[in-house]
């Protein structure tokens, strides 16, 4: 399958589950993340506001608020280009592009709440397939692979949270495409 065929599939697999199910398998993979050493070291994460079947990150972001850890939302500039905003409440999101959820502030209102180039970096990435070789599949806008490129001098733990039918044997990658170093499945 090429990345459209798989972005179709996965996405018709992810409407089938109900919302229960949805946040059953949220709470396993939450608390899988929530072991890891990485998060436990961590004390900013640069995350993605979860948005129609996705696993769900609001239980991430409130124990990391309640770790003291800040939490930085992506937030779409324009066509091209993402940044980080750092986020304290949910009350200061609001519906971005394609209707996901991001932090309502300008970039230029961010000021010293953008995320500057720090050294090293934990991201709670998305994605909609992932394959053995911790290969991904985005939504196809590039946001994130860019983000990382534009970054070098950063050192990103990559994870991704996933369904246990997100994970396939191969997916289709390029050298521009960003692997994530950390999949966690619920099962």
């Amino acid at each position: 399958m090429d990345k459209k065929e798989i972005r179709k599939y996965i996405k018709e697999q992810k409407q089938q589950m109900s919302a229960q199910e949805i946040e059953e398998r949220s709470a396993v993979l939450c608390d899988k993340f929530l072991k890891l050493k990485e998060y436990k070291e961590s004390d900013v994460i640069l995350c993605y506001i979860s948005y129609n079947q996705e696993v769900r990150t609001d239980a991430i972001i409130r124990r990391a608020w309640a770790d003291g850890k800040r939490i930085a939302a992506a937030k779409v500039i324009d066509k091209e280009r993402m940044e980080f905003v750092y986020i304290d409440s949910f009350d200061n999101l609001e519906s971005g592009v394609m209707g996901i959820p991001e932090p309502k502030c300008s970039l230029l209102e961010a000021g010293p709440d953008r995320i500057a180039n720090e050294k090293r970096m934990l991201v709670l990435m998305p994605g909609l397939a992932f394959d053995y070789k911790l290969n991904r599949v985005g939504y196809g806008g590039g946001y994130y692979d860019r983000y990382f490129a534009s970054h070098p001098d950063t050192e990103f733990i990559k994870v991704a949270l996933c369904y246990d039918f997100q994970l396939l044997d191969e997916v289709p990658h390029t050298d521009l495409d960003m692997k994530t170093d950390i999949l966690i499945t619920d099962k």
